[in-house]
């Protein structure tokens, strides 16, 4: 089981999961560098922001400008609003992972990624005997990218065998996680964000301080749904599954 807490250095957040193991209670660092965050235009659109303005009641010609909301804005706090609740990244970013071996030694021996689907994984290596790092090949494990994404070896022991247990993190993995394109969002999230687009435009004025503490019904089911979907890579980055669930 994991839960977290963050702390953030320039412009990258640094998050800590304690990940409990039968025996034992390590902390795991996790580094997300928000700088590598790609542009929201990757996946808001033109046809996206046509939709979106006629999903607010405007004609999908009128110009940007013109809106009583900066569009853009909108969406992007749509976007943060998504990733904070569904515990996945819509824009892609990367995140680099210091693990625990025992973080590997499941009885399925897959290793759950956080954070949403991941479509290049660029660093995996450990700390040896030695002191030396050492690379672990492709060819040596599988990577599930879909969501939830996870790594899977027919023997993490035989593949760490001369691994520095001894550190806490021997372990680096370094990925991208998020969407490349507005094709590869899941319907359920386009709906998603039209729905919020939709309820923060409507609740503008009574949203003083930037934050939401009422999202819309519809809304919600889509987001338990990918929850659900995901349950078992959220469980290690949260503490309460309750909470994330909403119950």
């Amino acid at each position: 089981m994991w839960a977290s807490s963050r702390s953030i250095v320039s412009g990258v957040i640094i998050l800590r999961f304690v990940y409990t193991s039968l025996t034992q209670t390590n902390t795991m660092p996790a580094i997300i560098d928000w700088s590598s965050e790609s542009d929201i235009t990757t996946i808001v659109t033109d046809t996206f922001l046509s939709a979106i303005k006629r999903n607010i009641g405007f004609d999908p010609d009128t110009p940007t400008a013109s809106l009583p909301v900066d569009l853009t804005d909108l969406m992007h706090e749509c976007i943060q609003i998504c990733e904070r609740e569904q515990w996945r990244f819509i824009l892609t970013k990367s995140v680099t992972l210091l693990l625990p071996y025992e973080a590997f030694l499941t009885a399925d021996r897959l290793m759950f990624l956080p954070f949403g689907s991941v479509f290049a994984l660029t660093t995996f290596n450990f700390t040896d005997n030695d002191g030396n790092t050492q690379s672990v090949s492709s060819a040596d494990y599988t990577l599930y990218e879909g969501e939830p994404a996870k790594l899977w070896c027919s023997d993490w022991t035989q593949l760490f065998d001369n691994i520095d247990d001894e550190q806490p993190y021997p372990i680096t993995i370094e990925y991208t996680t998020g969407y490349a394109s507005f094709t590869a969002v899941p319907k359920t999230t386009i709906r998603a964000l039209k729905i919020l687009a939709y309820h923060l435009f409507e609740y503008r004025d009574a949203i003083s301080d930037g934050s939401v503490s009422e999202l819309p019904q519809g809304y919600c089911h889509l987001r338990d749904l990918q929850l659900l979907n995901d349950k078992r890579a959220i469980r290690y980055i949260a503490e309460d599954w309750l909470k994330v669930s909403r119950g």
